[in-house]
């Protein structure tokens, strides 16, 4: 019996290591690569430079672009390599400075190959399905063409741009990642963001750092109806904040250190308004308050120093009248009058 079972064990353990070792050929087999919905198939090129752009070829012909490798670089719809045309659909998402998605484009350059700067005008091709976070960060370039029907616009996609003067957005666009998307654009003068746009995640930082921007609209749909913290920081001229209808709540901190700004309406559709909101806007003159606000807070204008709340004396705020006597025991040094 004995004997048997040795027998036994002995053909068990060829069979189990050939299973294993299937499994495990198996799990290395190179899959295919779906990107955005297309079947781009398997890798079957990886890291093959052709005229300043490094690329990733696809059996479904289709193109990555993993690097750009000097400032005379191009990107085209398609680029062809050992007699192959690759329809060029992606952009891969690079790691740099701990950022993840940080811009192949981006003036500090990929690894050893040393500073690479964008063209003035930076035009992507029309075959790009979508973006990868941060893909232009610190791009160099003065003006960037979108491609036509992109669908989604992601997470600092602008990131200290400082050269950037204007964005055109397809009308493609359905949705776009508004964190960061333009920190540090300081060469950006005015903005009007798409309104028939889902945009995703908060406001937070979204125009910080925009020290040459003069003019903003607000679509309502923006991140979600809410200006979060830190929304407008330190952008140094602006002076006109147009809010559309839909924006429900004005977070903590949202206008921070805007010398510039003398007057901001607040839509009918805002219904709270949070402490310190205006926070360092010394030349502030008329608040325009929502009809709809159920209260107001005893300290929307504070300065930063020991944070204390700033003179109100120069300011005046328009609200509804059943509200004229409430906001007058708030701010006694401010001129309260009736919409």
């Amino acid at each position: 019996m004995k004997k048997l079972q040795h027998s036994k064990h002995l053909f068990l353990c060829p069979l189990l290591f050939l299973m294993l070792t299937a499994l495990f050929l198996t799990g290395c087999s190179k899959k295919n690569l779906t990107y955005d919905g297309t079947d781009m198939g398997k890798l079957t090129e990886s890291s093959i430079d052709i005229m300043g752009v490094r690329y990733n070829f696809y059996s479904n012909g289709y193109a990555e672009v993993v690097a750009v490798l000097n400032p005379y670089f191009e990107l085209s719809e398609s680029v062809t390599y050992e007699g192959t045309s690759y329809s060029v659909v992606k952009i891969q998402a690079n790691s740099f400075g701990g950022v993840t998605g940080y811009g192949i484009f981006n003036k500090i350059g990929i690894s050893s190959q040393g500073f690479v700067e964008a063209p003035e005008h930076l035009v992507l091709p029309d075959t790009l399905l979508s973006l990868p976070n941060y893909v232009f960060s610190q791009c160099t370039s003065s003006s960037i063409t979108l491609p036509s029907d992109l669908k989604s616009l992601p997470v600092g996609a602008f990131y200290r741009c400082e050269n950037l003067e204007t964005v055109e957005f397809p009308d493609s666009l359905e949705e776009i990642y508004t964190p960061n998307l333009f920190t540090g654009c300081s060469s950006l003068t005015s903005v009007e963001l798409p309104k028939d746009v889902s945009y995703i995640l908060s406001t937070d930082y979204l125009f910080v750092g925009c020290s040459s921007l003069q003019s903003v609209t607000i679509p309502g749909t923006c991140g979600r109806g809410i200006l979060h913290d830190h929304t407008f920081a330190d952008c140094d001229v602006l002076s006109e904040i147009i809010l559309e209808d839909g924006i429900t709540t004005i977070y903590y901190r949202a206008f921070d250190n805007l010398p510039a700004l003398e007057e901001i309406v607040f839509p009918d559709s805002v219904t709270e308004i949070k402490d310190a909101i205006f926070y360092d806007c010394p030349n502030l003159k008329d608040v325009w308050l929502s009809d709809n606000l159920s209260d107001i807070p005893p300290h929307m204008f504070k300065q930063g120093y020991g944070n204390y709340d700033a003179d109100t004396s120069g300011i005046t705020i328009h609200v509804k009248e059943s509200l004229v006597e409430y906001a007058k025991n708030l701010y006694p040094d401010a001129t309260v009058v009736a919409k």
